[in-house]
């Protein structure tokens, strides 16, 4: 789980990296901190008539439950994730075992 955690941050500095390579005009404008990127918009681009989904929660298998409910709660101590009470859009957690017994999610 470590090791999927610093690979996501160092796909997150590559990004981040890449960023100010693009656009050398705002790249000193941008705030890097781990997990998140400041003074930057992100635009996503939805097809027109797109209706906002919400999908129910899933419940995660009892065997792993415990691994998963501790690996949200760090991600939301990193502020990698936060807390909604509602949402219009929403995805469920889908929590994969992989053969060596770790978790990607």
């Amino acid at each position: 789980m470590e090791q999927q955690i610093a690979e996501l941050l160092r796909q997150n500095q590559e990004l981040i990296q890449a960023l100010q390579n693009r656009d050398h005009s705002c790249s000193h404008k941008i705030t890097i901190r781990s997990g998140e990127i400041t003074n930057y918009v992100a635009k996503l681009k939805l097809k027109p008539g797109v209706k906002p989904m919400f999908c129910r929660i899933r419940t995660a298998p009892f065997a792993i439950k415990g691994r998963v409910e501790n690996k949200i709660d760090r991600l939301e101590r990193m502020d990698i994730i936060e807390k909604v009470e509602s949402s219009e859009w929403a995805t469920p957690v889908v929590p994969v075992v992989k053969t060596d017994g770790s978790l990607i999610y």
